[in-house]
């Protein structure tokens, strides 16, 4: 015992004495001169991602320990745990928010350290074997999102969602949703956390606590794949995620498409390793109250369940064993598994649903519900290549070798080794029952994702499982194939990293502290200058709608509408009221307009009819530039960006 406490106490000192060199170095150093507050905020930020980190470890761990603790002693048990933690900490949050919580400064950290006071029932979490250097590689994957983890928000879906939402719900100090709030609407159970994470550890925790979650899914994929098929092809599998723009270009912002990832991986695996039914329908509404494209990997699950239980059933009735109560050697689970799995999905996902109900919305508000005034939510003939039967044809080719990351053609880009390795995964699964349930997975998610938007940030929880059916394939290869297999990932790695090594160039000296803030935004987001009249000449009191505009998260006032998809707020608002939408706006207390240019052209939306794109799009934008010019005072203009005065 004296021994260990000396060890500890040694290894303790040393990483005080390291950390300390490095600290000073960093800060001291002219040829890196990085200031020392920078330091202190990286410090901060990642302090209060792992806190929460290992509360939702805590608590996960309770939960297995109390509802199946041999899920506990597994390689992945930690992951598990760590979902299952993050489920029960967004679901917690909402009960706070719904008392008030949002309202207080303790609120959000007392909700942490209740998760964080299940390790007092000591469960028996084991620690993953994870070998250096997967860590070590891992670690290089995620470099650059920690260089970029302090950079100011200039990512699209950070400003109009994924950081402006936290930040207005802390401004406000309760829940918002409906049409002038309608990312309000939808389910909270990454956002809210995000809200305390803020709090704690200001604008960079909830980046660096989504950081986190990309290392563990990275990490978890690798160990899964690891023990199926063994470590030449659980690196393979590893360095497709890592090596596609998709995956990588989000690990230093604050998402939920990652965390949503790494919910649908727990709960694949929870079923092909057969545990209770009960922890498949956790892992299920942890995924969907995260990311409503969990369901790309959900729904063909579901159906396998229900298909195969309904096969046991009638060998059962034909005079054989009847079902098991758990999860049967093909997938099948007793009717009172797959009614205790839906109790325990619903369990997560249905408070968002009755939130919306009980305010008169949807239930699936905002993804529908824009009716009244004739607005759909999404065009998903938008995104691709194309709708007709030819393009679904390609589509498989088209998604890997035309996808850009900076337009509509899919929006994204993953490593062409996805697509070499389809039909090698295919053909294991033939006689691999693992790789058979990852393909009756995959095949049919992408389908789901094929005839929906084709985004390919929506593919994101599809990836990892669609990796391990890569990695099933590659079990059997003889070194010179499987050389040429690493020929095929590493040839699409320029074409993929190539944005983020932008991404890094651009936000990197602002996040280290080498621009300011003020010059970063300056340079990069056109909005700034109309954003910084508003917060600099207008009263703390003012109230700010965004029409046509997303940029809400710079905004230091109150703030309505604001854009989701093609700026369905807005348009909604101005068809909805008509002639009398600034008045209703002044109604509503609202001071001052931010309106940005947008110039709907028809060529993006030539799938529409002229008259339904003239309609929807064109007829909105002219009523709004009219009533302005009649109604409003001009008060400041810069590039395509005014600020008007009601």
């Amino acid at each position: 015992m004296k021994a260990s406490l000396v060890g500890f106490l040694a290894l303790g000192a040393l990483t005080c004495w390291f950390l300390l060199l490095a600290v000073t170095f960093c800060t001291s150093n002219p040829g890196l001169p990085i200031p020392a507050e920078v330091i202190l905020l990286y410090s901060r930020s990642l302090i209060a991602a792992l806190i929460a980190l290992l509360a939702c470890l805590g608590a996960g761990a309770a939960l297995l320990q109390r509802l199946d603790p041999p899920a506990l002693d597994d390689d992945l048990g930690w992951v598990r745990a760590l979902v299952l933690g993050m489920g029960a900490w967004g679901l917690l949050s909402l009960f706070v928010a719904l008392l008030g919580g949002l309202g207080t400064s303790w609120a959000g950290p007392l909700l942490i350290l209740v998760l964080a006071a299940c390790w007092l029932n000591n469960p028996p979490l084991r620690p993953p074997r994870i070998p250096g250097h997967i860590v070590l590689l891992v670690s290089l994957a995620l470099l650059p999102g920690l260089l970029t983890m302090l950079a100011p928000a200039t990512d699209t879906d950070e400003l109009y969602y994924h950081l402006a939402l936290p930040g207005q719900l802390l401004e406000l100090g309760n829940l918002v949703g409906g049409p002038l709030y309608p990312n309000g609407s939808r389910p909270l159970a990454i956002h809210l956390p995000w809200a305390w994470l803020m709090q704690l550890g200001g604008e960079a925790a909830p980046r660096a606590f989504h950081l986190l979650c990309a290392g563990a899914l990275a990490l978890a994929l690798h160990q899964r794949a690891r023990e199926w098929w063994g470590g030449r092809s659980a690196i393979l599998a590893l360095a497709m995620l890592a090596g596609s723009t998709t995956f990588s270009g989000e690990t230093g912002l604050a998402y939920d498409d990652i965390p949503a990832s790494l919910a649908v991986l727990v709960t694949f695996d929870l079923w092909v390793s057969r545990r209770r039914p009960i922890l498949l329908g956790l892992g299920a509404g942890c995924a969907l109250a995260m990311k409503y494209t969990s369901a790309l990997v959900l729904l063909p699950m579901a159906l396998l369940i229900l298909s195969s239980s309904a096969w046991s059933s009638f060998k059962a009735a034909g005079g054989g064993r009847s079902p098991r109560t758990g999860t049967g050697s093909a997938g099948a689970i007793s009717p009172r598994g797959i009614l205790t799995s839906l109790a325990a999905c619903l369990l997560l996902v249905s408070p968002w649903w009755l939130r919306n109900i009980a305010e008169g919305l949807h239930p699936l508000f905002p993804f529908t519900g824009w009716n009244d005034a004739g607005v759909s939510f999404q065009l998903p003939e938008k995104y691709g290549m194309g709708r007709g039967a030819l393009d679904f044809l390609l589509l498989p080719w088209n998604m890997v070798m035309h996808a850009e990351t900076d337009n509509h053609v899919f929006l994204g880009r993953i490593n062409p080794a996805f697509l070499g390795l389809l039909p090698v995964g295919i053909w294991a699964a033939r006689r691999d029952e693992r790789a058979r349930w990852a393909a009756s997975v995959t095949i049919p998610g992408l389908a789901i994702w094929a005839v929906g938007t084709q985004w390919l940030r929506y593919l994101l929880p599809l990836l990892p499982v669609w990796a391990l059916l890569a990695a099933a394939g590659t079990r059997r290869m003889g070194r010179a194939l499987h050389l040429l297999t690493w020929v095929l990932l590493l040839s699409g790695l320029p074409a993929n990293l190539a944005p983020i090594a932008s991404m890094v160039a651009a936000k990197a000296p602002a996040s280290l502290g080498q621009e300011t803030h003020e010059e970063y935004l300056s340079r990069t987001m056109p909005a700034w200058p109309a954003l910084r009249w508003i917060n600099q000449e207008t009263t703390q009191d003012a109230s700010v709608a965004l029409l046509f505009a997303w940029q809400a998260y710079p905004l230091q006032r109150k703030w309505i509408l604001g854009s989701v998809e093609d700026h369905v707020p807005t348009r909604h608002f101005l068809r909805l009221h008509g002639q009398q939408s600034l008045n209703e706006l002044k109604a509503l207390g609202v001071d001052f307009v931010l309106l940005q240019r947008i110039r709907f052209l028809e060529k993006t939306y030539s799938f529409l009819p002229e008259q339904q794109f003239r309609e929807q799009f064109l007829q909105p934008e002219t009523l709004l530039d009219r009533l302005l010019l009649q109604q409003a005072e001009l008060v400041f203009q810069e590039g395509r960006f005014s600020v008007w005065r009601l």
